[in-house]
């Protein structure tokens, strides 16, 4: 039988006491990345264009150069390296963050990011996942402002605010 689904026997079952905890641990940052950031659970295909008049467009494509990919490196079988920005809402808000997705599985290289200052969120070469809120300490990187180092194939989530807190956003008074 071709379905796993189908098998209610060892074959399938998940031996949970024998797991891989550092396994369980990323899965599990995993799902809570894609929780915290509208961007990775968007409900309808991208289309390249802003949601609203001047902002920014749900999607956009760049090459290592902070370019967009030329027609020439969409369909080379060299290019190995590609980024996406990602400006979504959460359904019914303003978006308020841009993601960059960062596939890479090319030659050593430095990444042009567009302009602000990124958060790095997950580097999947390391298998790390940056705990919900965390920018700087508590196990996060450092902001990033211009490049983004890449020694080895990894998918790469960072995260930029659109505008920063102001004194009447906060909700911790």
């Amino acid at each position: 039988n071709n379905n796993a689904y189908c098998q209610d026997n060892a074959l399938t079952w998940l031996d949970w006491p024998h797991a891989d905890p550092a396994l369980c641990d990323f899965v599990a940052g995993l799902s809570a990345l894609r929780r915290a950031h509208p961007g990775l659970r968007h409900p309808r295909w991208f289309d390249g264009r802003p949601a609203t008049e001047g902002l920014a467009p749900d999607i956009a494509w760049f090459d290592v150069d902070g370019q967009p990919p030329t027609d020439m490196a969409w369909g080379s079988p060299q290019h190995r390296t590609l980024a996406a920005c990602v400006t979504v809402a959460a359904q019914g808000g303003p978006a308020r963050e841009s993601l960059l997705v960062v596939w890479h599985a090319g030659e050593v290289c430095d990444l042009a990011l567009p302009p602000g200052r990124w958060s790095l969120r997950l580097d999947s070469a390391r298998s790390w996942v940056a705990a919900a809120g965390a920018v700087g300490g508590d196990g996060a990187p450092p902001a990033l402002e211009h490049r983004l180092p890449l020694r080895e194939p990894t998918v790469c989530v960072l995260v930029r605010a659109l505008h920063e807190p102001s004194d009447t956003d906060r909700t911790d008074r």
